[in-house]
């Protein structure tokens, strides 16, 4: 079995469009294959029969015998309860193209509400960490509060009066 991409680079030999390098890792793995020489000799023979057969014009009825071949039963279509034929090719090709045109405008329309959902969830979830923000700034500004006041603030013994002038004043009464 041979290797799609020396497969590749046997088309680009064909094609006269190799490069130098590949033309070189080419030789090298028919050397080593002798089934991808035999498969790219025959097609270079494939090519050159090709060459050599006179170009052929199509005959004048052609196209009608193509459009007069089609069995327009077959692609018949209902819309609204009624029957519409579609009486050529073209006739079908334009709806089908009509078809995939409010398609690609669905898609573009629902392609829009995603867009506009992201963003509306975006925006909610800015306003969510800002208000969580604000939480955990408020819950640490007490916490350290009450740690100061629980550690560092020094509060009065027992023994000591919080107001001694108080305590001099009631003690003279």
């Amino acid at each position: 079995m041979i290797n799609q991409k020396y497969l590749e680079l046997i088309h680009k030999d064909i094609d006269d469009i190799i490069s130098a390098n590949e033309k070189e890792i080419l030789n090298e793995y028919e050397k080593s294959n002798p089934e991808a020489y035999v498969l790219h000799q025959e097609l270079l023979e494939t090519e050159i029969l090709l060459d050599k057969l006179p170009e052929n014009e199509p005959s004048e009825g052609l196209k009608a015998k193509i459009l007069n071949s089609i069995n327009l039963e077959r692609y018949a279509c209902k819309r609204k309860g009624s029957v519409v034929r579609i009486k050529t090719i073209q006739g079908k090709l334009g709806f089908y193209q009509h078809l995939s045109n409010r398609i690609v405008f669905n898609l573009q329309g629902i392609k829009d509400k995603v867009i506009n959902i992201i963003r509306e969830v975006n925006m909610i979830n800015r306003k969510t960490n800002t208000r969580l923000r604000i939480l955990i700034a408020g819950s640490t500004l007490l916490v350290v509060i009450a740690l100061y006041f629980m550690i560092v603030y020094p509060w009065p013994n027992e023994n000591v009066s919080i107001l001694p002038a108080a305590a001099t004043v009631a003690a003279e009464v």
